[in-house]
């Protein structure tokens, strides 16, 4: 898919150039897909490989099942306060960080707040008000949807791409204010788009980026979805 693929990339840069954050926040109704990424972008802080299968040592993943209490949060503080065997940090996965206890939370914050120098924690939840305002508020927010390859793209969708891009600016704005009404329609959309910009890289990265960053918002915070992307789309040449 070419959104987490720009994600990939966008994050080995992050990695390769030592500017990760202290802590991410994963999120989004996938629990699979969120914890695979976690642990993908573990493996490459410590490998330099985005694939792999070894046993990784400066990564926990915590147990969650059920209410999870301070004692697990104690764990996590031991694990990051130590320094890494072989990798730049240490990562702390936090499946389900919304079964943490107010009381686990706060410990979390109290981290995140001084956070150790080598340590990396990536909490994943469906949804972000699901965590303390001010424990969201430590944390980089980055919406994982579900792997989406070019074949799930319906043929509508791609219909739907070949209108709009041979509508006016005004009919352009009426059109993604019928799509938008449905958001696994608005998905569709916009997957089907990237993968027609994506056809010709050079020509359309501007496109692209604009794109990318606004699915990024919309996915992250409630916010005018048309408004979102007509900027990104409005100013499309036609085929």
């Amino acid at each position: 898919m070419a959104f987490t693929e720009k994600l990939t990339e966008d994050l080995k840069k992050l990695i390769d150039e030592n500017r990760l954050s202290h802590g991410y926040i994963f999120f989004g109704e996938n629990n699979n897909a969120k914890q695979t990424f976690a642990e993908k972008v573990s493996r490459y802080i410590e490998t330099r490989k985005w694939e792999g299968s070894e046993t990784l040592v400066d990564q926990w993943i915590a147990e969650t099942e059920g209410s999870v209490g301070i004692e697990t949060s104690k764990k996590l503080s031991q694990f990051l306060w130590q320094k890494p065997i072989v990798s730049s940090r240490r990562t702390a996965i936090i499946p389900r960080a919304d079964r943490f206890t107010l009381h686990a939370q706060n410990a979390i914050l109290k981290i995140a707040e001084e956070p150790p120098e080598h340590g990396l924690i990536i909490l994943l939840v469906n949804h972000i008000e699901q965590l303390l305002p001010a424990l969201g508020s430590r944390f980089f927010k980055i919406h994982i949807s579900e792997p989406f390859a070019v074949e799930d793209i319906s043929p509508s969708a791609k219909t739907a791409v070949k209108q709009f891009l041979k509508n006016t600016t005004k009919e352009r704005s009426e059109f993604l204010k019928e799509v938008i009404e449905s958001m696994d329609e608005t998905e569709q959309f916009v997957y089907a788009m990237m993968e027609y910009l994506q056809k010709d890289k050079l020509k359309n990265w501007i496109f692209l980026k604009k794109l990318y960053a606004s699915w990024q918002t919309i996915n992250q915070l409630n916010v005018n979805k048309r408004l979102h992307l007509e900027a990104a789309l409005l100013r499309l040449p036609q085929p």
